[in-house]
């Protein structure tokens, strides 16, 4: 995994794989779907968390917290 938050996202595309699916995930889905966009622009294979982490947890989906 990688953090990259959005405003930074253009500037640091060069440290990202072009032969694999990167995963963009935020809070409520809304940053990484923008994430998502730049991306395929850019000619990666992005796939966008939607709902976020939010929707994750209250899927019931496991989260791991703290470092």
């Amino acid at each position: 995994a990688k953090l990259i938050p959005l405003n930074e996202l253009r500037g640091r595309m060069d440290e990202l794989p072009k032969d694999t699916e990167i995963l963009c995930v935020c809070a409520s889905g809304s940053r990484s779907g923008v994430a998502t966009s730049q991306l395929s622009s850019a000619g990666f294979n992005p796939i966008n968390l939607r709902g976020g982490m939010s929707g994750w947890q209250r899927a019931g989906n496991p989260v791991k917290k703290g470092k």
